[in-house]
């Protein structure tokens, strides 16, 4: 098999090669590596091999680098996302591996901890929408005693219902980079009036969110004990680190507030991104000093 484009994806201590034949998988690599820094020369070990083959559908290969590569079978572009993501958080080490969106606000870096469904990316969108920078939606890596985030930078997966809502109350007119699957899609950070898109920030809050329909907005400082312990449910690469990362998401956790933010609609945010995150910034520089 003719493999037309090669590339090395090296992040959180993980590599994977990507590969791609076909208009369909040109396509799908172009979307997904758009905002990816340029890719650096590397000595750095493939663990493993993602091919993606295809003139108008998608079949997709995986395995590990060195080994015949297993037939997925035909998967669309958000699948791709998501394997990519998996494949690179199987090998990450020597730092956290969080799952979590990362944005920038007047310089100051917000990480947003959180699983499935919890809203991370929802949040993210809207925040976009109001001047903030785009790190990623779903990795967000801090190497070993460092509190500088660095970014997978993939376009937003963002569920249906969340892009309908957020058309509803913003009245954007937002163009889907690839068909949904069904439940998601793909949404390039530009489409939601991102500010820029940055490839690292540093960490200065830690925001967990949470939708909860129909309830007044919370958000309330943690404890540093409850802040850790919501941090080890996010870290993805726990196996892979000496006594599960606990001592560096305890060091963290001494270093960077932490919040739960809970909320139902996204009028009920104006109020909170005029006054209680400056405040709780403000808190932050006041503590520093």
């Amino acid at each position: 098999m003719i493999i037309e484009a090669t590339r090395q994806i090296t992040f959180a201590g993980s590599t994977v090669t990507l590969e791609s034949r076909g208009a369909a998988a040109h396509q799908v690599v172009a979307l997904l590596l758009a905002n990816l820094a340029p890719a650096k020369q590397t000595a750095a070990t493939s663990h493993w091999t993602l091919r993606l083959v295809g003139e108008e559908s998608l079949q997709v290969y995986a395995g590990p680098t060195g080994t015949p590569l297993e037939l997925m079978g035909d998967e669309h572009a958000v699948a791709v996302v998501r394997r990519l993501g998996h494949y690179l958080a199987d090998q990450s080490k020597d730092g956290l591996l969080f799952h979590a969106a990362a944005l920038s606000w007047h310089t100051h870096g917000l990480l947003l901890p959180g699983g499935t469904q919890a809203g991370k990316t929802t949040l993210s969108a809207w925040l976009l929408t109001q001047g903030f920078s785009y790190l990623s939606d779903e990795l967000v890596y801090l190497p070993q005693g460092s509190a500088v985030m660095q970014a997978f930078s993939r376009p937003l997966n963002l569920r249906l219902k969340s892009l309908a809502a957020l058309q509803a109350e913003l009245t954007l007119e937002l163009t889907a980079l690839t068909p949904s699957d069904g439940v998601n899609t793909l949404i390039a950070p530009s489409c939601l009036g991102a500010a820029a898109v940055q490839a690292q920030a540093n960490l200065k809050l830690i925001i967990f969110p949470c939708y909860v329909p129909e309830q007044p907005l919370r958000f309330i400082r943690l404890a540093k004990a409850e802040a850790a312990l919501r941090l080890m449910e996010g870290l993805v690469n726990a196996r892979n680190l000496a006594h599960h990362g606990f001592p560096d998401i305890t060091r963290l956790v001494r270093e960077v507030p932490a919040y739960a933010l809970s909320y139902s609609r996204f009028s009920q945010l104006s109020p909170w991104l005029e006054h209680d995150l400056p405040e709780a910034l403000d808190e932050l520089a006041a503590c520093s000093f």
